[in-house]
């Protein structure tokens, strides 16, 4: 049984109060049902066997889901470089972002009747090269595991914001886009003494009384925007967690619940720190917080989503007794993930699949009915070159899927319940 409600705060207590208060009575769709408390909340669907009915009979194993209406949404909108290449149907993946994907989210949230509070953010990572670092002096330069450099961009566009019209912020989302690229790689040029070259340069022409910006004395083209297997994912899912650690003070009770969305133009497969995702997992298994992750391209053709970071493994004796099998649970001695001490040998890369993020692929094409072939390739060559898919030896491989494993909600994610939105 779903429920469904809207404008209000409800507890865990509550839910429950409110399933309990049903058993052993007849329910049917669009029933509201009401606690003494003023809570409300509408049968949105039911179902018997996986088979949907419009009216039944609840006893103590029927299940209830609520959804919430009126929850706090956060959507993340990764710049990575793909973004401003084509797909499969030469559609630039910012125009189905913009003409494709949001559009039908605020469709769909308007045929609902939602009441969401929105916030938009748009985060990328940019990487230089060593050469580069003298004009990027006062910046928060950081280094990867590699020694690579780089600085990570935020910038939000929405914050926290209730209203139905979108017409503002689809217009602002538009401008953004198109110079997202000019406001992160062009930096100021520094000169020998540490100033800044002026960017007001006096023009040669005969009054010489007015003054232009010169892209060449005062910017400089600075750095690549990173691919999406590169990019700062779970750095910009931990800068929204920090927002939630005290969401029980000065609480919203008009609100329930907290929902991440992130789009992406990769495949769902991204390179990541150990010790981060490690945090990452945590938190969100601590706060029973999922993520939301929209791809953009077709679906790849191995496992996703899938995140690779290295690790130091202990290897086993090639000559051994055997032992039994394994038990999957939550324990720190099966999962690479949650091993650091006492491990000596050289690293080797591990993936993890996270229980905590449900994976979808938007790939929706405007003008795919007026095209004469029904041809899909399964896999761009751009992609593939760039880490798209995945290409690890098995003997460098190891899996930590103890954690999926002991997932058995509907929110667990993994290549089985990978879904076209």
């Amino acid at each position: 049984m779903e429920l469904y409600f809207k404008d209000q705060y409800m507890g865990r207590a509550d839910m429950w109060r409110l399933s309990v208060s049903r058993i052993e009575t007849c329910v049917y769709v669009g029933q509201c049902i009401t606690l003494p408390t003023g809570l409300r909340a509408k049968v949105g669907r039911l179902f018997v066997h996986e088979h949907s009915v419009m009216s039944g009979y609840m006893d103590a194993s029927t299940k209830s889901i609520f959804r919430s209406e009126s929850a706090r949404c956060s959507l993340f909108l990764q710049m990575s470089s793909e973004m401003w290449e084509f797909d499969e149907s030469g559609e630039l993946y910012y125009e189905k972002v913009l003409h494709g994907f949001l559009p039908d989210l605020l469709r769909k949230w308007k045929v609902i009747g939602t009441n969401h509070v929105v916030s938009v953010i748009l985060f990328t990572r940019v990487l230089y090269d060593a050469s580069e670092c003298e004009h990027l002096a006062g910046r928060p330069v950081l280094r990867t595991a590699s020694g690579q450099l780089y600085i990570d961009y935020y910038k939000v566009i929405v914050d926290l914001d209730s209203s139905t019209d979108w017409t503002v912020t689809m217009r602002a989302l538009k401008e953004e886009f198109f110079r997202f690229q000019h406001d992160v790689l062009l930096q100021p040029r520094w000169a020998a003494g540490g100033s800044v070259v002026p960017a007001a340069m006096p023009r040669d022409d005969a009054d010489g009384a007015d003054l232009e910006d010169s892209a060449v004395g005062g910017r400089v083209l600075l750095g690549r925007i990173a691919r999406a297997y590169e990019g700062n994912l779970l750095e910009a899912v931990n800068l929204e967690l920090n927002s939630a650690d005290k969401h029980y003070i000065d609480r919203d009770l008009t609100r329930t619940g907290f929902s991440i969305i992130v789009l992406t133009p990769g495949t769902g497969h991204f390179y990541a720190d150990k010790a981060l995702l490690r945090l990452t997992t945590q938190r969100m298994f601590d706060r029973a917080v999922s993520m939301d992750l929209v791809c953009l391209t077709q679906m790849p053709l191995h496992m996703v989503p899938v995140f690779h970071y290295e690790s130091t493994v202990q290897r086993e004796p090639r000559f051994s007794a055997p032992r039994s099998p394994p038990q999957v649970h939550l324990g720190q001695q099966s999962d690479p993930l949650f091993q650091d001490s006492g491990l000596v040998g050289p690293k080797r890369t591990c993936h993890s699949m996270p229980f905590w993020i449900n994976c979808s692929f938007y790939n929706i094409e405007q003008d795919r009915l007026h095209w004469k072939s029904r041809f899909v390739p399964p896999l761009s060559h751009g992609r593939h070159a760039h880490g798209g898919a995945v290409g690890l030896s098995a003997p460098e491989t190891c899996s930590a899927v103890p954690l999926a494993a002991t997932c058995a909600g509907p929110q667990c994610s993994s290549s089985t319940n990978s879904r076209a939105v």
